[in-house]
C-alpha cells in the first residue's frame, strides 16, 4: 500500500510540473493552428506549383520532341535530294562518258585489236593462199588501216601488194573484198567477219581488174 502511494505522488508531481496558464495555452493553441494552417498553405502551394510547372515542362518537351522529329525530316528530304541529285549527275556522267567514247571511236584511226589479228593470223595460214592485194582509197586512215591489215597477211606467210588505184576509184567506203571466180573472195570474206570485221563483196571493174586472189579495198570510215 505504501508503494502505490509513493507512485502515485511521483506521477502527480510530473503532471504539476507540465501545467501551464490558460493565456499560454490559449497561445500555444493560436500558433498551432496557424502553424497548421500555414503548413496545409505551403502544402497546397507546393502541389499546386508541381502540377503547373510539369505541365510546362511537358509541354516544352513536346514542343522539343515536334521539333526534333521537324528537323529529322528536313535532313531526310535533303539527303533524299541530296541522293537523287547525285543519281542524275552520275547519269549525266556515264552518259557524257559513253559520247565522248563514241566520238573517240569514231575519230581514232581503225586498228586490228590482237584478238583480231591472232584469229586472222591463223585463218589465213590455213588457207593455202601465195598471194594477196591490199588497195586503199583516199588519204591517211584508210592506208593506215590496209597497211594495218597487211602486216596480218604477211605474218601469216602471205606475199601481200598493198597500193592505191588513187583517183580512177570513185569512192570506196569500209572494207570490200573483191569477188573472184575461184572462191577466194567468199573464203576471206568468211575469215574476216568470223574476227569481228564485216565487210562487203564488190564486183571488179576495168579499174581493179579480174582477180585470182584474195583482193581487199580499205575505203573510207562508214560512221
Amino acid at each position: 500500500m505504501a508503494a502505490d502511494v509513493g507512485v502515485k505522488v511521483s506521477i502527480g508531481s510530473r503532471l504539476r510540473m507540465l501545467d501551464i496558464s490558460l493565456p499560454t495555452a490559449n497561445a500555444l493553441f493560436g500558433l498551432s493552428n496557424l502553424a497548421l494552417i500555414i503548413g496545409g498553405t505551403l502544402v497546397l502551394t507546393g502541389s499546386v506549383g508541381v502540377f503547373w510547372s510539369g505541365s510546362i515542362r511537358d509541354r516544352f518537351a513536346d514542343e522539343r520532341a515536334r521539333g526534333n522529329e521537324t528537323k529529322t525530316a528536313v535532313a531526310v528530304a535533303d539527303s533524299a535530294r541530296a541522293n537523287e541529285s547525285n543519281t542524275r549527275l552520275q547519269l549525266e556522267l556515264e552518259k557524257e562518258r559513253v559520247e565522248r567514247l563514241r566520238l573517240e571511236q569514231r575519230v581514232a584511226p581503225r586498228k586490228l585489236s590482237d584478238e583480231q589479228r591472232t584469229k586472222l593470223v591463223a585463218g589465213l595460214r590455213s588457207s593455202g593462199w601465195n598471194k594477196a592485194e591490199i588497195m586503199w582509197h583516199g588519204a591517211g586512215e584508210p592506208e593506215s588501216f590496209a597497211r594495218d591489215i597487211a602486216s596480218v597477211f604477211e605474218s601469216a606467210g602471205i606475199a601481200t601488194h598493198v597500193h592505191t588505184p588513187g583517183p580512177f576509184l570513185p569512192s570506196a567506203w569500209g572494207l570490200m573484198i573483191v569477188i573472184t571466180k575461184n572462191g577466194d573472195s567468199g573464203r576471206l570474206k568468211a575469215l574476216f567477219d568470223e574476227a569481228g570485221l564485216p565487210t562487203d563483196l564488190a564486183e571488179t571493174n576495168s579499174t581493179i581488174g579480174e582477180k585470182n586472189h584474195p583482193t581487199l579495198i580499205v575505203g573510207a570510215r562508214e560512221d
